[in-house]
């Protein structure tokens, strides 16, 4: 079952709680209660659940670019303003995706340092598993637009 509203922050919390013990049982069992506590209140790692917003926003900008860039290829200006309007862009699927209720909230907060930059060098800053991810979904996506080649058999 999905969880509810507010349940991601419980695990982020407890997950916290978790990593703050261990960061006091690091310490010199010779700790008064008062030490410990602040020890604790000083763990340098943490994490909520709104930071993976970004780690969340950048693969999915990079697989709606590569889905995107090979539909729009030879479009004139008109042609392209025209498809935004009727269907929207890579920022309005995404700002869909990340719930925002306008596009340019996803643009200016979330993405905003990768907006001048290539979609190849995008893809070198993911680790191998995420690159994998990524090209499989554009691959999955690609597959049922009738805008690829199928490879033939026999050919090298």
């Amino acid at each position: 079952m999905p969880k509810k509203v507010g349940g991601w922050e419980d695990t982020f919390r407890d997950a916290n709680e978790r990593i703050a013990d261990l960061w006091v049982d690091l310490a010199a069992e010779t700790l008064t209660p008062e030490q410990r506590e602040r020890r604790r209140k000083e763990c340098p790692l943490w994490a909520r659940a709104h930071m993976l917003r970004h780690s969340f926003a950048l693969p999915w900008f990079l697989v709606l670019s590569l889905v995107w860039q090979p539909q729009v290829q030879g479009l004139s200006d008109e042609q392209l303003m025209d498809l935004r309007e009727q269907f929207g862009d890579i920022w309005y699927a995404l700002s869909i995706l990340m719930g925002h209720a306008h596009p340019d909230t996803t643009r200016d907060y979330y993405l905003e340092p990768f907006t001048g930059l290539q979609v190849d060098y995008l893809m070198a800053l993911l680790d191998e598993d995420e690159q994998a991810g990524v090209d499989a979904l554009v691959r999955a996506a690609a597959a049922d637009s009738g805008l690829v080649m199928r490879g033939v058999k026999g050919a090298r």
